[in-house]
């Protein structure tokens, strides 16, 4: 997290993207929980590497087929 956020103020905005959740329609729902996954502490610090690499291109693929596609190809550009 590099200090730029505290952990409470990343837990308090975790809190409110779940409870905007149910609101959501489904694509919106899928992009809210990717964003979720980007609020997530474990994540931020790189706890669960493999299991976040499987988290983050199953939300890409729920969020539009072909975008870890997509984003591959763009990883390649750089």
């Amino acid at each position: 997290m590099n200090k730029k956020i505290s952990s409470k103020q990343l837990h308090q905005r975790e809190r409110l993207a779940l409870n905007n959740l149910d609101k959501l329609d489904e694509f919106d729902k899928n992009i809210q929980e990717l964003t979720l996954l980007f609020l997530n502490a474990n994540f931020l610090d790189g706890v669960e590497q493999n299991q976040d690499i499987g988290s983050f291109l199953f939300l890409l693929s729920n969020i539009q087929d072909g975008l870890c596609e997509k984003f591959y190809n763009f990883l390649k550009t750089i």
